[in-house]
């Protein structure tokens, strides 16, 4: 699974969020993160960010690396993602869906809307996206967690 940085930092921000149940899902290995140096950049970017530190104020930049290092350690990193998507809509988008091409990604889990409108859309982007991974499911970190929980009990 992709994980879209908005998803993360909800959950760093309130771990007992279905954000947050997902990213315990992740770093206990229950599911499978897709990770690459772009998608870690990105991470890095807006969760250090000092108006995210600002907006968070339980969220430091120690409590950032922590995780950013926990999840590097227990995902699966590609170090090179040699394919290519052009999603004009939000240039910042671009690693997370190249990820999931690349690492054949069952999930892309996000809030984004831009990203959500992918599997439904009607739009240049969105049919390029279908074609290219028409098994990915994008949803909600709430919808992820009902499909995975429910398949796993």
């Amino acid at each position: 699974m992709v994980l879209d940085t908005n998803t993360l930092l909800s959950g760093l921000a309130n771990r007992d969020s279905a954000s947050g149940r997902v990213l315990e899902h992740c770093e206990k290995r229950r599911v499978l993160l897709l990770l690459s140096r772009p998608v870690q950049a990105e991470y890095r970017r807006v969760l250090g960010s000092p108006e995210m530190l600002r907006r968070n104020p339980d969220i430091t930049h120690d409590d950032v690396e922590l995780v950013l290092r926990r999840l590097r350690y227990v995902g699966d990193y590609l170090g090179h993602v040699t394919a290519g998507f052009r999603f004009h809509r939000d240039r910042d988008d671009e690693p997370f869906i190249e990820l999931a091409i690349e690492g054949s990604a069952t999930h892309l889990v996000t809030n984004d809307k831009d990203l959500l409108s992918l599997t439904i859309g009607h739009d240049e982007a969105a049919r390029r996206f279908r074609q290219r991974l028409s098994g990915v499911r994008v949803v909600r970190p709430c919808t992820f967690l009902a499909q995975f929980e429910t398949r796993g009990s």
